[in-house]
């Protein structure tokens, strides 16, 4: 939990990293990338209100595939099989935040490094100041390296 600094309204904080663990066989379009990864204190527990303005997905392995970023609140860290259509039930849509997908890479030599900024989209915490995230294939690549890493850059209001 983060507490909101004295008199402060707005305030844009460091980077939440995250490293996703990933299977190591391809993926099809639709396939459940990561299970659901707790990001802490994206935003103050007397608003429970953020806004995501820039997401910066690191790939080692060099594929560049597009994907899909989903927030959720707590729908628990088994969603299905990787590799897999995600397997949610009613009760855990209801949780979904939304979503950025992304499809903007560069070739970076020998890796791929993709970026969305000025995303803007407003995100709803558990009662901690907490969202969680996973994440969707929308290619076939495939990631020998078995992870993603990611930033994700919020204003807290």
């Amino acid at each position: 939990m983060v507490d909101r600094p004295a008199g402060q309204v707005r305030i844009e904080d460091a980077p939440i990293a995250v490293t996703f663990v990933l299977d190591v066989n391809a993926y099809a379009s639709g396939d459940l990338m990561a299970q659901p990864v707790k990001l802490e204190g994206v935003a103050y527990p007397d608003s429970r209100v953020a806004t995501l303005m820039s997401v910066v997905v690191y790939d080692a392995d060099d594929q560049g595939e597009n994907l899909t970023v989903c927030f959720t609140g707590d729908i628990g860290d088994d969603i299905g099989t990787l590799n897999s259509a995600p397997s949610l039930s009613d009760a855990q849509s209801e949780k979904g935040e939304g979503f950025v997908q992304v499809t903007t890479w560069e070739d970076l030599g020998s890796c791929q490094q993709g970026c969305e900024d000025a995303v803007g989209l407003m995100v709803e915490t558990d009662e901690n100041g907490d969202l969680w995230v996973w994440l969707l294939s929308k290619g076939a690549g495939t990631y020998a390296s078995g992870e993603i890493k990611a930033k994700f850059y919020f204003v807290r209001s």
